[in-house]
């Protein structure tokens, strides 16, 4: 009697159960990659996005985003994820039969759970010991793929009993090509994977085209850079960091619109790295190394060629650990032996210092931060002001 009530207590759930409650795991995982997938293009494209998690230095998807680490293969992650999820469901659904114990592929779906989850334990060590920030999307697929690898591993175990590579062969043999269902399914899954890699546009590289040469450029009686027009309708004066990529896509969307209105929009720039070793306002170490950049774009708008410098600088902070001078000299013409004494020359410094005490004056506090007919607007600017402009 009581091996009788055993074994009915201990018998599995219906298959039903389990094949239903993957589905759903892995429908949550598809919509988080989507997500994802749909923030990170709009965090480089939207100058105004910010996502819903970017809510400290810890816990911030944006910063997560922004790093070499959410490109893989010249795709984004989370791309990758929803195909690597819509494959999942695929395969399960190919490997549907008459009865739980017909059911295959579950040893498949246990190795591809299996390297999504080590993929995860590799993503979760680049932000704690990289990146430094963690983003709440990405931690909840952690969870989705760990899901996925305990329930795969509890159909396999009981519904597909027997070794595991006879049975992983088994399932390759089940999604036979020659199956005509199976090779319309797996030729159409090939070919999405081609056509993301080949035809997904690269729009997380900043890479704008040098000024046209009609746009005017100039400096202010106070020897600041400006791009645009000589009588502006509308002047930005922008307090940016080299290191700071919000300041960066700012600039970018910002230059566009000078190209389009150039005889309308004047931007100015001034240097403001919130970088302690040169920023009063900045009392623990942060954004190393935007003042050195900064200098290096004074030294260039002594020898009229600012706007090239600013430029690069802005395309390799981030990606790079250091700026290669020797690389800079190539690509602008000016003596690297000059780019390197820059870094140090005390003229430099001093104007470097007005542009620090300018923000300053002004209770600028983060950067980029923009002056516009005497107000500060910290991070974007209002559309009221480009109305007039670009309608």
């Amino acid at each position: 009697m009581i091996e009788s009530l055993t074994k009915k207590t201990s018998s599995p759930l219906p298959f039903p159960c389990y094949f239903w409650t993957v589905v759903v795991i892995c429908l949550l995982g598809l919509t988080a990659a989507a997500s994802l997938s749909v923030s990170h293009y709009r965090l480089f494209t939207d100058p105004a996005y910010s996502s819903f998690c970017a809510i400290s230095k810890a816990i911030n998807c944006d910063t997560v985003s922004q790093s070499p680490y959410a490109v893989l293969w010249g795709v984004p992650i989370a791309v990758w994820g929803v195909i690597a999820y819509l494959s999942f469901l695929l395969l399960l659904v190919l490997g549907l039969g008459r009865s739980a114990h017909h059911q295959r592929v579950w040893t498949l779906l246990f190795s591809m759970a299996l390297g999504f989850s080590g993929y995860s334990l590799a993503l979760a060590a680049i932000s704690t010991f990289v990146i430094g920030s963690y983003c709440i999307l990405c931690i909840a697929l952690y969870a989705v793929n760990l899901l996925l690898l305990f329930f795969s591993w509890i159909v396999r175990r009981r519904f597909n009993a027997g070794s595991f590579f006879c049975a992983l062969g088994e399932d390759l043999r089940h999604l036979s090509p020659k199956k005509p269902l199976n090779a319309l399914v797996l030729a159409g899954l090939l070919a999405v994977i081609a056509g993301v890699k080949i035809f997904y546009p690269a729009y997380w590289l900043f890479q704008p085209a040098p000024l046209p040469v009609q746009i005017a450029t100039g400096v202010t009686p106070e020897g600041r850079p400006w791009v645009g027009a000589e009588n502006p309708a509308l002047e930005i004066v922008e307090f940016a960091d080299y290191q700071c990529f919000q300041c960066k896509k700012m600039y970018y969307h910002l230059r566009d619109l000078v190209t389009k209105y150039p005889e309308r929009i004047r931007l100015v720039h001034v240097h403001y790295p919130m970088d302690h070793e040169f920023n009063p306002i900045v009392k623990e170490p942060f954004h190393i190394g935007s003042g050195k950049m900064a200098l290096l774009a004074i030294y260039a708008a002594a020898e009229g060629r600012f706007w090239d410098v600013h430029d690069l600088l802005y395309q390799w902070a981030g990606s790079r650990q250091e700026i290669d001078l020797h690389e800079l000299a190539s690509r602008t013409h000016l003596p690297v032996d000059r780019l390197v004494r820059a870094t140090e020359n005390r003229a430099f410094e001093v104007k470097l210092a007005a542009d620090i005490r300018l923000g300053m004056k002004h209770g600028i506090q983060a950067t980029p931060s923009y002056l516009i007919r005497g107000n500060v607007y910290e991070g974007n600017i209002p559309y009221e002001f480009f109305k007039g402009i670009v309608d």
